[in-house]
């Protein structure tokens, strides 16, 4: 499986397949399995520092489809 190198380093098996983790995954999985992507545009670290108390004006919300 593909790695994130920021938090994981370079990974040897990283280096063989160049393709998102998700690609990889999808090929593994049956036809019939439904692959569904989610938060992965932030990281642990930016949830964290966006951790706001309800009802704070300031709050970050993240939008599913």
């Amino acid at each position: 499986m593909c790695c994130w190198p920021p938090i994981d380093g370079v990974l040897p098996e990283c280096a063989v397949d160049a393709r998102p983790s998700s690609s990889v995954l999808r090929d593994a999985l049956p036809s019939t399995a439904r692959l569904v992507r989610t938060f992965n545009h932030l990281g642990f670290h930016q949830l964290e520092a966006l951790r706001r108390r309800a009802g704070a004006q300031d709050r970050t919300d993240l939008t599913i489809r």
